[in-house]
C-alpha cells in the first residue's frame, strides 16, 4: 500500500485517462473474527494507534511467522487481561515486564486494516482527486 501511494501523484498526472468508480463494501472472510493470544505472542508485533483503537501495523527484524500464529497485520488489538490499552507506552512496558508475558490479549482480525465505511461521495479525498483530474484535463492544450 505504502509503494502505491509513493506513486499515486504520477497518476494523476501522467495517465491518459482516470476513472472514478464508487464501490459497494464487501464483507471479507474472517474480518471482525474476535480471538485471542498470550501477550508473549505478539513481542514481535508493532502496535501502533490508529485513529481511536491500536493496530498491528508491522513486525521487527526477530519475527518469524510460526504455524500456529494467529495474529496478522492489521488486526486490532481490543484489550489486556479484559482491560482496554489506552497508551501505547502502556502497552511497550508490558511487553518488557515477565510477569505480563502471560496476559491475554483480545484481538479482532481486519485483513485489510481498519475498514472506512464513509460513502465514497462523502470522502474528501476522492473529490480531490476529482479536482487534480479536471485541472490536468484544463491544463491540457488539445484534447
Amino acid at each position: 500500500f505504502q509503494r502505491a501511494m509513493k506513486c499515486m501523484h504520477h497518476m494523476y498526472f501522467l495517465a491518459d485517462r482516470i476513472l472514478h468508480l464508487g464501490f459497494r463494501q464487501e464483507d471479507v472472510e474472517g474480518e471482525g473474527e474476535e480471538y485471542v493470544v498470550l501477550l508473549k505472542e505478539l513481542k514481535t508485533a508493532v502496535v501502533a494507534p490508529v485513529g481511536d483503537w491500536f493496530q498491528i501495523v508491522g513486525h521487527t527484524d526477530e519475527y518469524e511467522k510460526k504455524s500456529y500464529q494467529r495474529w496478522d497485520l492489521f488486526d486490532r488489538i481490543v484489550s489486556v487481561d479484559g482491560k482496554s490499552l489506552n497508551d501505547i507506552k502502556e502497552w511497550q512496558a508490558m511487553l518488557t515486564e515477565q510477569e505480563s508475558r502471560l496476559k491475554e490479549v483480545k484481538c479482532i482480525r481486519y485483513p485489510f486494516g481498519r475498514v472506512n465505511s464513509t460513502e465514497a461521495d462523502e470522502r474528501g479525498w476522492v473529490f480531490l482527486e476529482r479536482f487534480i483530474t479536471a485541472v490536468k484535463v484544463a491544463m491540457l492544450d488539445e484534447l
